[in-house]
């Protein structure tokens, strides 16, 4: 049974009123609402019904997601159940591109570029995987880009954990493409053999996401959902291109090991091992880059030197007769 959509200007716990909807997916619609309490825009995400065990799950996962506070993470704000029995979540409303918007309409990033990016995503892992939660859906989808005035775009981490409750069946799960599981070519083998997924699984998906932001492919495609998850349980990922660093390509084949002990255990783990950027070299003191000039401090700086004899003379004590101050003749 489809359930029916939000209309806009509804009314949800006699706080957040619906504005328009922003998306819809395998697993839930997404409005942009209005905190009328605090005046404030929000994103609603209305999942579709779900079993009472689940709905338990849900709201026990979104609790957890609500206690975390790393700058990366979209902040949960709220959750609750609507009167037909769908589970919904307020979050954090973020404007921006997502990463796979990104590379579908610039192209693929440099090796460096998709280090620094992911580098504060690997760190929400890691303080998602302390607070016992697994994201289960990492992908560039999920990325947002959101613009800073005057700073560095800021990453931030969209549809941690919450893609954890399953609606369907065993069957059902391994055809169906974005479904709670996951997304097929982000999946690990695991997932992709209906097994207990662990921070491990998405130590898989960055690997994966990894690789489709420098070659703007994910590592495993094929015609249908069901083919891609053959391709990722028994096939090796696509090879890399020749110009793809050393330190980019180590970090995708240690991140796509099938086995799951032979990757890094959690986000933590992974953070341990991210390649960081070389800081550059200061230049000593006094010599100045080339088309720069010297700072001010440096200009003023004199060196210590041994004095001349003639600074020596002048000096020295008692005075030479020929530096003696002058004196006023005498009157006759």
């Amino acid at each position: 049974m489809e359930e029916a959509p939000l209309e806009a200007g509804a009314l949800v716990a006699g706080r957040y009123r619906v504005e328009a909807p922003l998306g819809e997916g395998g697993m839930a619609r997404i409005y942009r609402a209005t905190d009328t309490h605090l005046d404030r825009p929000v994103a609603l995400k209305v999942m579709r019904l779900v079993a009472a065990a689940h709905a338990a799950r849900f709201e026990r996962e979104a609790r957890a997601a609500a206690g975390l506070r790393h700058p990366s993470v979209v902040r949960v704000f709220d959750f609750g159940v609507l009167d037909d029995g769908r589970p919904y979540l307020v979050l954090e409303f973020i404007e921006g591109r997502t990463l796979h918007q990104v590379i579908t309409e610039e192209g693929p990033l440099g090796g460096r570029a998709a280090l620094d990016l992911l580098r504060p995503i690997v760190g929400a892992l890691a303080e998602v995987h302390a607070a016992g939660v697994i994201h289960r859906d990492l992908k560039p989808e999920n990325l947002m880009l959101q613009p800073a005035p005057g700073l560095t775009a800021l990453v931030r981490l969209l549809d941690f954990g919450i893609a954890a409750v399953d609606p369907l069946s065993t069957d059902e799960r391994l055809t169906r493409t974005g479904a709670v599981f996951g997304t097929p070519a982000f999946m690990s083998p695991e997932q992709a053999l209906g097994k207990g997924v662990t921070p491990a699984s998405d130590v898989w998906a960055v690997g994966a996401t990894l690789q489709c932001l420098v070659t703007g492919a994910p590592p495993f495609a094929a015609d249908s959902p069901p083919e891609i998850l053959v391709e990722v349980i028994r096939s090796a990922p696509a090879p890399l291109p020749d110009d793809v660093p050393g330190a980019v390509r180590g970090l995708i084949e240690l991140c796509l090991q099938k086995d799951p002990a032979a990757r890094p255990a959690d986000g933590a783990a992974l953070l341990a091992r991210w390649p960081t950027a070389p800081r550059p070299v200061p230049p000593p003191v006094g010599v100045c880059p080339a088309g720069r000039r010297r700072p001010r401090a440096a200009r003023r700086r004199r060196t210590t030197r041994r004095p001349s004899a003639r600074r020596a003379a002048r000096r020295s004590w008692p005075r030479p007769r020929w530096r003696r101050p002058w004196r006023r003749p005498p009157r006759r």
